[in-house]
């Protein structure tokens, strides 16, 4: 899913898309800062990337899975959630209302 997320940012950025990463580590090579830097330029991330260290998002948003993608609106209100990998034809329909949207 890393390419398609790279896709929308650069294809629906402009309609208004962000792309936010969070990095959620569970095992203790994953809490490795230099490992996720260069993991992120290996990768071609070019989105912000928030470190979940305590898993407070991970709790406050009550995913339970990876990955899990959240389309927020807006005005910051949760509109919907996918689990699982490549769901993308899906989470590009539930994208375009939600860019559309003023």
């Amino acid at each position: 899913m890393i390419p398609r997320y790279g896709e929308w940012n650069d294809r629906l950025g402009p309609a208004g898309l962000t792309v936010v990463g969070v990095h959620t580590p569970e095992l203790e090579r994953e809490r490795d800062p230099r490992a996720l830097r260069e993991f992120i330029a290996r990768s071609s991330i070019r989105w912000p990337v928030i470190v979940d260290e305590d898993q407070a998002i991970w709790s406050r948003l009550g995913i339970e899975a990876w990955p899990t993608i959240l389309l927020i609106d807006r005005q910051g209100v949760l509109r919907a959630a996918f689990v699982g990998d490549d769901q993308a034809p899906q989470i590009e329909a539930a994208l375009r209302p939600l860019l559309a949207a003023r």
